[in-house]
């Protein structure tokens, strides 16, 4: 028979096989392999930017790997599934049939889909599900119905996939517990959110936070007393409609309203609190009117003359620089977790952020068992195959036995693949999971909104407070920087980089891909920078100024050096040309930035400890240049010009400079050549107007005396800059983790200072500020 030469040649079974793994079976495989660990790569990107996405969605890169991986990681799974192994395949001859055995193969492949699926939910659970009032337009997004849909496929997708590896009890509880663990995160994000589209706690607190606003103007509130801001409760109270917004029916009797378990600021200072407790409330109060304004609310609205004058009575009686800075940066933290997170929705219950963190624990749990049971699973398959091994799939050459047509025989074996394959995305995908759960619990234990949660629950019920204010106290304390929404830092850049290095180069594109802000330092925010702009506050309150961009503290130096008779009429001692000789503010900050880099120049070989005034001048001044290049629509002028303006300027100043280069300057000891090609060789008038400038302080007999001339300048400069109605601007820094003159403009909003004075207009004699 002509099938015999094949069952009784070893030879030619093994060459027979090998020829059918090689044509059929491992094209196969390394295709599904392939798409299993391209999908595994999805899932992490899935977690990682999930996690971090408001934060970097500027980047283009990063939003193309995001949609990407959420995009294509169904349409993958699905053919995978597809494309999965059958029993039998067709026969050589009438007597000789192939059969792959891929139990465990298709059994892990099960458990990697159904991790899949999880990843994506969890992934997207990381994003935002904001409850926001119609006025915030673009800033409501509810659960992605797509996730359900996506759930009911995946699970059709596993239950159609019959295979004998259905009859084994681990993977049955490992799918099924699977499944339990999506749509329990799926139907708590729907809840939550239900729940907070009617609170006026959440999607409906603007209108009820400006109603509030008008009754406290109206109020007969007495000057110099604490404002009644609502931190909590507003839940509780009864509340009307009016044409205007929302009202409290009883505002007129505030202990009621307290009794009704409404928290508000003047309560909060009553308590013997520590201040960081007193802050935190402070910060979530603002954020809700910090919030109307973002609902399109005018400052007219959201104003109240007692806030303003509470918030200036903090900053010019306290001793800390920090505080106030502090209070507004939480309040942007806030702010930043309203519209960048789905953490502030489960807040609409109070049993809501246990429950959510009983999830997380219960997904955790999931993971580890899933992980456990597919190990020891594992050893016992080991044990249990005859070949041993640790392929994914076993072909078997099955012949008619001569003597019996009806029986058949084992005539050979060969394996195709690695487990490898199946079981590293496995863990890699538990991994992923518990990953993304641990920093979800991290969350809500380290947010402000949990804090505040438990404090003014705790207020609310003396037993509670007498019981636990030593753990609420260390709740308060405990942050951690992973899941910090807002950084407290500044990025620097200089025009006058001396180590001129050209990056037109395969690296540097590479560079200016993955990090569109280049490799600009970003450095926490010094003291001596918190310090300068606050003591620029208290100077304007004191002297009764306006904003302005260094004239002012230019002329109370020229009239404190004229009381003391040590004025000089030279020209060489008069600098408030660099502020009004100008076609702009960037023109202003461009010039000032050059000197200041001019003298940090000159006097980088000395060995002595930077001043404070220095650090001030040198990070503002290099923080402003970043504004000009980077993001001028924070600044006052329109944001186009500002930035062809920055650009001819770094390239004139990097003309010179490289000049400098190639001539062997760069040096301390090289400095006057260095300024005199600055000077002969520009062509630009802000960067001779810098050069100028720059020359002019470098005069000054005391180099401490032109540091504090440049922090004085500089800190009343970013004062200047910082208010502004582009509150998409501001926005989009909030969502990025936050800039120094985005804290700032919150700063003067609460303080009662929305607008700059108009151009040309003197510092002196302003209205109140």
């Amino acid at each position: 028979m002509s099938h015999l030469p094949y069952c009784s040649d070893e030879a030619m079974l093994e060459d027979t096989i090998k020829q059918f793994t090689k044509t059929r079976a491992y094209p196969k495989l390394v295709e599904l392999n392939g798409l299993v660990v391209v999908t595994t790569i999805f899932a992490g990107i899935l977690v990682a930017v999930g996690a971090y996405r408001p934060r970097y969605r500027h980047h283009a890169l990063v939003r193309l790997l995001f949609y990407g991986a959420t995009t294509l990681s169904l349409p993958i799974v699905s053919y995978v599934v597809s494309r999965s192994w059958t029993g039998s395949y067709p026969r050589k001859s009438p007597v000789m049939f192939y059969y792959g055995k891929h139990r465990l193969h298709s059994a892990l492949q099960l458990v990697w889909i159904c991790l899949v699926q999880i990843v994506q939910v969890v992934g997207i659970n990381n994003g935002a599900t904001v409850a926001a009032d119609e006025r915030e337009e673009g800033r409501g997004t509810g659960v992605p119905m797509v996730l359900f849909l996506e759930a009911i496929w995946v699970s059709y997708l596993v239950y159609s996939s019959k295979s004998s590896h259905y009859r084994l009890a681990v993977f049955y509880i490992v799918v099924v517990g699977a499944f339990a663990v999506i749509f329990a995160r799926l139907m708590f994000k729907c809840y939550a959110f239900k729940k907070a589209q009617p609170s006026y706690a959440l999607r409906r607190n603007p209108r009820l936070i400006v109603g509030y606003m008008k009754q406290l103007q109206d109020g007969q509130g007495e000057a110099g007393t604490i404002p009644p801001l609502i931190v909590m409760g507003e839940e509780t109270q009864q509340v009307e409609k009016r044409p205007d917004g929302y009202y409290f029916k009883r505002m007129s009797n505030h202990d009621t309203m307290n009794c009704n378990r409404l928290v508000t600021i003047d309560t909060v200072w009553k308590w013997q609190l520590e201040d960081q407790l007193k802050d935190l409330c402070l910060s979530f109060a603002l954020h809700k009117i910090l919030r109307c304004r973002f609902a399109d609310y005018t400052a007219t609205d959201t104003g109240c003359v007692r806030a303003h004058d509470f918030l200036w009575e903090l900053l010019l009686n306290s001793d800390d620089h920090e505080r106030l800075l502090g209070i507004i940066l939480n309040e942007l933290s806030c702010l930043h977790d309203y519209y960048y997170s789905s953490l502030p929705i489960s807040y609409s219950n109070r049993c809501l952020p246990l429950l959510n963190i009983v999830i997380s624990f219960f997904t955790i749990s999931y993971c580890l068992l899933a992980g456990l049971l597919v190990i020891c699973y594992l050893r016992v398959m080991m044990k249990k195959r005859r070949s041993g091994g640790w392929g994914q799939i076993y072909f078997h050459v099955y012949c008619v036995d001569g003597a019996n047509s009806n029986y058949y025989y084992e005539a050979h074996t060969d394996r195709v693949g690695n487990l490898f394959y199946d079981i590293v995305p496995i863990f890699l995908l538990l991994t992923l999971v518990v990953l993304a759960e641990a920093r979800d619990i991290a969350s809500y234990i380290c947010s402000i909104w949990t804090k505040v949660t438990l404090l003014c629950h705790s207020l609310n019920n003396d037993t509670t407070w007498q019981r636990y204010h030593r753990l609420i106290n260390a709740v308060s304390r405990y942050q951690c920087k992973a899941v910090n929404p807002l950084d407290d830092k500044m990025r620097q850049l200089s025009i006058l980089e001396l180590n001129f290095r050209p990056r037109n180069t395969i690296t540097g594109c590479l560079l200016r891909l993955l990090h569109p802000l280049g490799m600009n330092k970003n450095v926490n925010v010094p003291t001596a920078v918190k310090a300068g702009i606050i003591n620029a506050l208290r100077s304007l309150r004191c002297n009764n100024e306006q904003l302005s961009n260094g004239v002012g503290f230019l002329q109370r130096r020229q009239n404190q050096q004229e009381d003391h008779g040590s004025h000089n009429n030279d020209d060489d001692d008069d600098f408030l040309w660099a502020c009004t000789d100008a076609n702009g503010t960037t023109d202003v900050i461009l010039t000032w930035h050059i000197a200041t880099s001019i003298l940090e120049m000159k006097l980088q070989d000395q060995q002595n400890a930077s001043s404070d005034n220095q650090i001030a001048a040198t990070h503002l001044s290099r923080y402003c240049a970043y504004l000009v290049a980077y993001w001028p629509e924070l600044l006052p002028d329109d944001d186009k010009w500002s930035k062809s303006l920055y650009d001819d300027v770094s390239k004139d100043s990097m003309r010179v400079l490289a000049m400098v280069v190639s001539q062997g300057g760069g040096g301390g000891g090289r400095y006057e050549e260095e300024m005199k090609l600055l000077t002969e060789k520009s062509e630009h008038d802000v960067v001779k107007n810098g050069v100028r400038l720059g020359r002019q302080l470098m005069e000054l007999e005391d180099k401490e005396e032109a540091w504090r001339l440049l922090a004085g300048v500089w800190s009343e400069m970013v004062l200047y800059v910082a208010p502004s109605e582009n509150l998409h601007a501001h926005s989009d820094a909030i969502a990025r983790g936050g800039e120094l003159i985005t804290v700032v403009w919150a700063l003067l909003m609460h303080l009662g200072i929305y607008t700059r004075p108009p151009s040309g207009a003197s510092p002196a004699n302003s209205v109140r500020v």
